[in-house]
Parts: C-alpha cells; sequence; structure tokens
C-alpha cells in the first residue's frame, strides 16, 4: 500500500523592486509546497533551564540592581533618589557612577554629583566623557556655572575632549 503525498503550488513574494515612477512592486514566482505531514516535524523548543542554582540568584541580584536602575533614572524627587542609592550600596563602575550622577542633576543637587565624581576617581574608577557631561549638567542646573566652567577645563588634561553636549551644558551654566 503506498502513501500518495500531493504537492500544491502556492504564489510566493520574492523580492521588491521599485518602479520607475516611484512605486514599489513584488514579483512572485509559484513554487511547490508539500503538506507539514509531509516534512519532518521540527524539535520541540527546549526551556531555558539554570544550571547552577548560585547561577539564579545571580540573575536574580543583577535584574534586581537593574531594576534600582531603572527607578534611579525615573527618580524626580531628593528623598526618593536618596532611598534608592541607599538601596544600591556601592557602586560598581563608571556606568553606574554616570547614571546616578545624572540623577542628582536631575534634583538639582550639583554638590553631590561633584562628591561622586571624586569618590568615583579615589576608587580608581576613570570618569568618561559622558560622566563629565552629566556633571557639567548638573552644575548648569544647580547655577554654579564656575564650577561647570572648572570642570570642562579640566577635560582636556585627563585627556578628554568635550563634545557637543559638554559645551552646550557649560554654556547654559
Amino acid at each position: 500500500v503506498g502513501t500518495q503525498i500531493t504537492l500544491s503550488l502556492q504564489a510566493v513574494p520574492t523580492c521588491t523592486k521599485w518602479n520607475n515612477d516611484g512605486h514599489r512592486r513584488s514579483s512572485l514566482v509559484r513554487r511547490e509546497v508539500t503538506p507539514s505531514s509531509a516534512q519532518p516535524p521540527r524539535p520541540a523548543p527546549q526551556p531555558y533551564q539554570k544550571n547552577d542554582e548560585a547561577e539564579g540568584e545571580k540573575e536574580k541580584i543583577r535584574s534586581t540592581r537593574g531594576a534600582l536602575f531603572g527607578k534611579v533614572k525615573r527618580a524626580r524627587r531628593v528623598g526618593e533618589l536618596w532611598s534608592l542609592v541607599e538601596e544600591l550600596g556601592p557602586l560598581r563602575d563608571e556606568r553606574e557612577y554616570t547614571i546616578v550622577i545624572s540623577a542628582w542633576g536631575r534634583v538639582r543637587k550639583p554638590d553631590m554629583a561633584i562628591g561622586l565624581l571624586s569618590q568615583m576617581e579615589n576608587q580608581g574608577l576613570r570618569p568618561n566623557v559622558i560622566t563629565y557631561n552629566a556633571v557639567i549638567s548638573a552644575c548648569e542646573k544647580g547655577r554654579q556655572w564656575g564650577r561647570a566652567c572648572a570642570l570642562l577645563d579640566e577635560m582636556p588634561s585627563r585627556g578628554l575632549m568635550p563634545n557637543v553636549v559638554t559645551y552646550s551644558a557649560a554654556i547654559s551654566a
């Protein structure tokens, strides 16, 4: 007893081209299509499993810390930001410092932003242009143009070239 497989033709768009008048047109090609029963079954996707319980805990901590940084980015009040920064604990890298410095600028606390810049350097982390932009912007929002200009002046001596954002924040201060 033989099995009979029926093939059908299906129109499939192959490519898109543009006419001389700027209109898009697709060309169609007819191809043979076998029924799904004749195709080999696809393997079922395997659910993601953690190999190690410790890895699961690390991931949980990372996602919690990431959620906290998301809240820091949205904080608009000093008290709210202060509690979030305390909950974060020690900052780990340049990116984390820059996020928190920017947040202190947003709530108009340039002294906190400048203090974090110093703390960052004391930990051996090297601020980048984005970090300086955040501190200068914090000075601008706190109406401390003298500090903003001093930070702008010190950038080249640290091997950092101010960019458009840097100059814009300094001019606005």
